[in-house]
């Protein structure tokens, strides 16, 4: 109850007065909505002597469905039960494994209910304006549902700010839509009001319903709606005031078929396809072919080509970069037309060197391609220099080839890709050959600002390259406002999803642009996009933002002595390892290179002496979730942490030291 839409939705069997005040027919009543699947099966409490006057007349539905010319006062007397039978019907739907609920309508009732241990308090229509029984139920502390017939959204908003006061949180309330009509016109529903009340005030809500039959309810199960409540009687042909415009078991049944169906088919909201789905899409789909022959080396025209099924060759979606193409070789009609991509190819040396095996406490491999990037984003922690001070160290880059065989040494995990970052790892001139030649077994990810040309990228990337199935998407693409535009991002998502890539995109959460991050988080998620935010790390207008493991050592004042080790293999441009990221992006001395002989990864086990603590990378230290899922985690473990000593001066800081 509360809280936004449940897994299931709740539907309660309104017994209501249909037992005719009868308690062994109120029993069978309890017997039907267990057989029917509803969840909770709900009567009304109720004294005639304490809630209506001797000669208050009925209401027109009541004296239309009961046929009956008497008093309200007559006709509840007629339909009560006793506290006694209403303590017997709880325990009895406690036996049967049903939910019992009942309406009452004053404070005595209410009481009383509270006294049964009942869970949920159903506040009926008339009882919205009553302040006393609005503070009286939210002083019991639990679910609350409220029915709001007769009532307008200033009435409602009133209720609420009532049951709020009085300690009923948002999470625990739903509020349902309803027309005490019996029976309503079906154009007199109104059930997108439904919704007008879960977007004006932000809670669950339900639907109560008094149409004929089941369309309504269900309808409104398809909505969203949390909570579903039913009018049931034995038979139909029964004296009384509801029993005309109530289901009967059959059809009750049927109702909750329906919307435990409902429930199966509405899914999650991400538009994606199904497992079952793929099965058909090479079937379905089309390729392109020859349309008639065509010979080796022609400048293949549209007129050379069509689509057909199945969908196993070339794209439809890479007509244009087939069209005004050379013809790799000769072609039939009907032949699927095939395009010069990357194949992958050998490289000696890479039989020499012994493989790089990962252990199970590794948590990152990454390879940065390059350092350089086509964003200047003011709040980057890696590059705020531009990656001048890792140029100062004049390091030679590494050609694609040695790239290709640091690759294919290591041997990683199932839940281990081998990650390509910057920078920005398109950018590097090797980067489609480099994805290509690397052995399959090898999965990656890709951390992205997305700026290249999405089609180029379809095009030569390998589609099993970038889509592994992992708690998060293998091409992850940075969002930064005023660098690259979120609309184009979006766009060039979809293509690449619709391609096969699995893409999400992330945001920073810093302090300038955060409303605008959760702006266009909301809209991707609507989208069916995986958008996610990251914590911002880092200082801004006087002040530390982000979670540290270890204290002091991001806040660039004193340095300070210390031993680490890291759990990732982290690889620069020009081949070589290095202890954390903070010595990469400054140039510092490297312990090992990827292509070393005797590199083992037992020696990143060793905790290695730095003067660098208190000028530590935020990635290195942020407390986060590794690739087990496992909060606490930092990239970098460190130990032994002393002051250092200066001869006499003061320490220094990074920003102060002439490297």
């Amino acid at each position: 109850m509360g809280g936004g839409k449940p897994v299931k939705t709740f539907i309660i069997a309104e017994a209501g007065v249909n037992h005719n005040g009868d308690y062994n027919l109120a029993k069978k009543m309890v017997d039907a909505a267990v057989d029917a699947g509803a969840d909770a099966v709900k009567f009304q409490t109720f004294k005639a002597d304490n809630i209506v006057s001797r000669d208050a007349p009925m209401a027109e539905y009541q004296v239309r469905n009961s046929g009956a010319e008497e008093s309200q006062y007559d006709m509840l007397k007629r339909l009560e039960l006793s506290w006694k039978e209403f303590e017997a019907l709880s325990l009895y739907c406690r036996a049967r494994g049903i939910e019992f609920i009942s309406t009452a309508f004053d404070s005595g009732g209410l009481n009383f209910l509270d006294s049964l241990g009942m869970k949920i308090f159903k506040i009926p229509s008339g009882e919205i304006n009553n302040l006393p029984y609005l503070r009286e139920v939210s002083r019991f502390g639990k679910d609350v549902i409220l029915s709001t017939g007769m009532a307008n959204m200033l009435e409602i908003e009133e209720a609420l700010r009532i049951l709020q006061e009085g300690g009923i949180t948002r999470t625990m309330l739903t509020v349902l839509h309803c027309n005490t009509e019996y029976p309503v016109p079906f154009e007199k529903v109104n059930l997108k009001a439904m919704l007008t009340i879960r977007d004006r005030f932000n809670v669950s809500v339900g639907y109560s319903d008094h149409t004929e039959g089941i369309s309504v309810p269900v309808a409104a199960a398809a909505l969203g709606a949390s909570v579903i409540e039913k009018h049931f009687t034995l038979d139909r042909n029964m004296k009384g005031p509801d029993h005309m415009v109530s289901l009967e078991p059959a059809e009750l049944r049927l109702m909750v078929q329906y919307i435990r169906e409902i429930e199966k088919s509405l899914g999650n909201g991400i538009k994606k396809p199904t497992s079952a789905e793929l099965k058909n899409r090479d079937v379905v789909r089309k390729s392109i072919v020859a349309q008639r022959d065509i010979i080796k080396g022609a400048l293949i025209t549209e007129t050379d080509i069509t689509t057909k099924r199945p969908g196993t060759g070339v794209s439809p979606m890479k007509w244009d970069s087939v069209v005004g193409s050379v013809a790799v070789r000769d072609y039939i009609i009907d032949e699927m037309i095939e395009i010069k991509e990357y194949k992958f190819k050998e490289h000696k040396m890479q039989d020499t060197l012994k493989p790089i095996q990962l252990k199970d406490d590794h948590n990152y491999v990454a390879f940065f391609l390059t350092l350089a990037c086509n964003l200047r984003c003011h709040y980057c922690i890696n590059l705020h220099d531009g990656g001048s001070r890792y140029s100062k160290a004049k390091r030679k880059h590494m050609e694609v080839e040695d790239w290709i065989i640091a690759a294919n040494r290591l041997t990683l995990r199932e839940d281990l890709p081998l990650t390509l970052q910057g920078g920005e790892a398109t950018l590097y001139k090797g980067f489609y050959r480099f994805v290509n030649e690397v052995k399959s077994e090898i999965k990656m990810d890709l951390l992205t600002n997305m700026m290249f040309d999405v089609d180029e990228f379809i095009k030569n990337v390998p589609l099993g390259r970038f889509t592994r199935e992992a708690p998060y998407a293998s091409i992850r693409v940075s969002y930064h406002p005023k660098q690259n535009e979120i609309h184009d991002l979006i766009t060039k998502t979809f293509k690449l999803q619709d391609a096969g890539f699995r893409v999400g995109i992330y945001g920073i959460e810093h302090p300038s642009i955060i409303k605008h991050i959760n702006e266009v988080k909301e809209k991707c998620l609507k989208l069916g996009i995986d958008f996610r935010t990251k914590e911002f790390l880092g200082e801004y207008e006087g002040g530390m933002h982000g979670h540290f493991k270890y204290d002091g050592s991001v806040n660039g004042e004193i340095r300070k002595h210390c031993e680490c080790r890291t759990s990732e293999i982290i690889v620069d441009p020009a081949g070589y390892i290095y202890k954390c990221h903070s010595d990469l992006y400054n140039g510092r001395v490297p312990f090992a290179h990827i292509l070393d002989e005797d590199f083992s990864v037992s020696s990143m086990d060793i905790f290695r002496p730095c003067d660098y603590y208190g000028n530590c990378n935020p990635c290195d230290v942020k407390v986060k979730t590794n690739r087990h899922q496992i909060f606490g985690h930092t990239s970098v473990e460190i130990q032994n942490i002393n002051e250092m000593s200066t001869g006499g001066k003061p320490a220094v800081t990074d920003a102060a030291r002439k490297d």
